[in-house]
Parts: structure tokens; C-alpha cells; sequence
């Protein structure tokens, strides 16, 4: 993995913390920083074995780290407003739009129950 994508990952953490911490109802015990920070590490540890590429492990990186904090905004709306925090803080970072889709129709693909498209999902 690049250094960019090391720390394009590194500051996406620091977002989700500190977002979910500001936002999430204490009432959250499960979908929280740390359920994304342990999916973080499990699909870390899944690209790595599946071989993927740096570009396909960051994507898939970012998606795990914000596919909760749909949680602290709408919890009827996940998926939805999980991609919206998650593009909100990419564009600041002036990250591809192409890069930010990919991972928005991963983070679709775990909340809405759809059937693998790619490889990734």
C-alpha cells in the first residue's frame, strides 16, 4: 500500500472517530468506532489474502470505516447517509470521484443485502 493510501485510510479513521463521537447516540453498542475500526482490520486482512491491488484495498478500506455513520444521522437510512458523510469528507480531501463511487456501491452492497457485482463486494 502507498503512502498516500496509508494516510488517505489514517485520516478517513480519524474522521469516523471523531464524527461518530460528536454524533452517535450513546445507545449505538455495536454499530460504532469500534465495530468499524474491527471490520477496517477484517477486510484489511481479506484484500491482503485475496491479493488485491492498492487501489481496490483503499477502496474497500474507506468503505468499512464509514458504512456506520449512516447510524448517527438516520437509522432507517444507513446506507444512504453513510455515503453521504463519506462523501462529504472525500471531496474535501480532493479524492477521484470514480475512487468515491466504488466504495459508495460497496457500502450500498452490505446495507442494502444486494447480490455481489464485483469482486470487491
Amino acid at each position: 500500500m502507498t503512502k498516500q493510501s496509508k494516510d488517505i485510510i489514517s485520516t478517513a479513521a480519524l474522521h469516523v472517530r471523531q464524527y461518530l463521537l460528536e454524533n452517535l447516540s450513546s445507545d449505538y453498542l455495536y454499530h460504532n468506532y469500534e465495530y468499524a475500526n474491527e471490520i477496517a482490520e477484517v477486510v484489511k486482512k481479506l484484500g491482503k489474502d485475496a491479493g488485491l491491488d492498492d487501489e481496490q484495498m483503499e477502496v474497500l478500506q474507506l468503505a468499512a470505516w464509514f458504512h456506520v455513520c449512516g447510524y448517527a444521522v438516520d437509522k432507517d437510512r444507513v446506507a444512504e447517509q453513510s455515503i453521504q458523510v463519506m462523501r462529504d469528507f472525500l471531496e474535501d480531501q480532493d479524492y477521484p470521484k470514480d475512487q468515491v463511487d466504488k466504495a459508495a456501491q460497496l457500502i450500498r452492497s452490505v446495507h442494502d443485502d444486494l447480490a455481489p457485482q464485483s469482486d470487491l463486494e
